[in-house]
C-alpha cells in the first residue's frame, strides 16, 4: 500500500490547507469528479462522475451516479438544466439534458444515473469501477462535509447485507453527505469505486457503515440495455399495474398479493420457509426476512437479493446468510428469470 501511495505521484497542491494531506489518490482524481447538485438554485445534494462498464450502441456509459432522492426522475427530463458545483476545482457547470442522453432512476435502490459523455466537462474526472466487493477490502469515504471541507474517511467491508456493504469506517466519521463516492483501497482495485454512499439506517456517529455495492447498479442497468430498453419512458419506469390475469399467473406459479402492490409473498410450509419478492421495473427481489410495508425505507431495510439469471440463488446477510431457497422457491425464481420484463414494465 505505502509503494501505491508514492508512486501515484500526488497532486495536493489544489487542495486546501485544512483538507487532509494523506489524501490516497490525487487530488484531482477525486475531487474533480465529486459535486454539488443544484436545480433552480436548490442545492439538492452531492454526486460524482463515473464511467460504467456498459455499451450502447457503441459508447460507453459516462455520466453522473447520484440518489434519487436528490435526482428523480422528473429531474431527469429532457432540456431540464442541472447544476453541477465542482467545489474542489471551482467550477460552475450547467448541463442541459439533451433527448439523446441514457437516464435511469430507482427509488427501491434509491439511485439515478445521468449520462454526460466523457470530455463534455473539460476538466472534470470520471471514475473507475470495480464490480466484485468482497470481505475485509480496503476503503474510503470521500465527501464534502457540511462545513464545506473534503475529507476522506478509511475502513473496510466486514461483510454483506442484501445489496449493501457493511464497513467498518474510522470512528471520528459522521455521514452527512450521502451520494458521495466510496473508493477502493486495496492494491488489486486501487483507486476504483466499489459502493455509494447512503446510510438510510442512520445519520449519526457509527462505525458500522451501509452502502449500496456498484455492482449492484450496473446489474440494474445492464438488465434494461441487455434487452434494448433505453429510452427515458423505458428507463425511469414505474414498476406496471398487474391486471388480474397476470396477478392469477403469480398465483399459480406460487405467489400471492401482500397489501404492498409491489411485494409478494411465496409462503411458508413445512420445511419451506416463506419468501418475500418485491417488484422493481427492472428485476425482481427476493429476501427470506419479513420486510415491513409502512413506507420504502422500512421496505429496503432487509436484506434483500437481485433476481438475474448470472446472479447466485442465495440469501445475502441476516440469519440465512448463503442459504439457498427450498426447491419449490428455486423454481420460483427460475420462473421469474425466465419471465424477463412480463411483470415489471409496462409493454411499449
Amino acid at each position: 500500500m505505502k509503494n501505491n501511495l508514492k508512486n501515484l505521484n500526488l497532486d495536493l497542491k489544489k487542495i486546501k490547507k485544512q483538507e487532509n494531506p494523506n489524501l490516497p489518490l490525487a487530488g484531482n482524481e477525486i475531487i474533480n469528479s465529486i459535486c454539488e447538485i443544484s436545480i433552480n438554485n436548490e442545492i439538492k445534494g452531492f454526486g460524482f462522475l463515473v464511467s460504467l462498464p456498459i455499451n450502447i450502441d457503441n459508447r460507453y456509459l459516462y455520466g453522473l451516479l447520484t440518489l434519487n432522492e436528490i435526482l428523480s426522475k422528473q429531474n431527469l427530463q429532457v432540456n431540464n438544466i442541472i447544476n453541477l458545483n465542482f467545489k474542489g476545482i471551482k467550477l460552475s457547470y450547467n448541463y442541459t439534458i439533451s433527448e439523446n442522453a441514457f437516464v435511469f432512476s430507482c427509488p427501491f435502490m434509491n439511485v439515478s444515473f445521468l449520462e454526460i459523455p466523457l470530455n463534455t466537462i473539460k476538466i472534470a474526472n470520471y471514475l473507475r469501477v470495480y464490480e466484485i466487493p468482497y470481505i475485509d477490502q480496503k476503503l474510503c469515504i470521500c465527501q464534502y462535509n457540511k462545513n464545506g471541507t473534503f475529507n476522506f474517511y478509511e475502513g473496510q467491508i466486514l461483510g454483506f447485507f442484501g445489496n449493501y456493504s457493511l464497513c467498518k469506517i474510522s470512528n471520528e466519521f459522521i455521514n452527512n453527505t450521502n451520494g458521495s463516492p466510496i473508493i477502493s483501497l486495496d492494491e488489486c482495485s486501487f483507486g476504483d469505486l466499489i459502493a455509494i454512499n447512503m446510510n438510510f439506517f442512520s445519520s449519526k456517529k457509527c462505525t458500522t457503515h451501509v452502502s449500496l455495492n456498484i455492482n449492484i447498479i450496473i446489474r440494474a442497468i445492464r438488465s434494461l440495455v441487455h434487452q434494448n430498453k433505453i429510452t427515458r419512458k423505458e428507463t425511469l419506469s414505474e414498476p406496471k399495474n398487474l391486471s388480474p390475469t397476470e396477478i392469477h399467473v403469480l398465483k399459480k406459479d406460487g405467489l400471492e398479493e401482500t397489501e404492498n402492490p409491489y411485494v409478494f409473498i411465496s409462503p411458508g410450509s413445512m420445511g419451506v420457509t416463506p419468501l418475500w419478492f418485491y417488484r422493481t421495473h427492472y428485476a425482481w427481489f427476493w429476501t427470506p426476512t419479513q420486510p415491513k410495508y409502512s413506507s420504502l425505507d422500512d421496505l429496503k431495510k432487509v436484506n434483500w437479493s437481485l433476481i438475474q439469471a448470472n446472479f447466485p440463488i442465495k440469501a445475502i446477510g441476516g440469519i440465512w446468510n448463503n442459504a439457498e431457497p427450498a426447491e419449490r422457491n428455486v423454481r420460483l425464481i427460475q420462473y421469474l428469470i425466465n419471465s424477463g420484463l412480463r411483470f415489471l414494465m409496462p409493454q411499449s
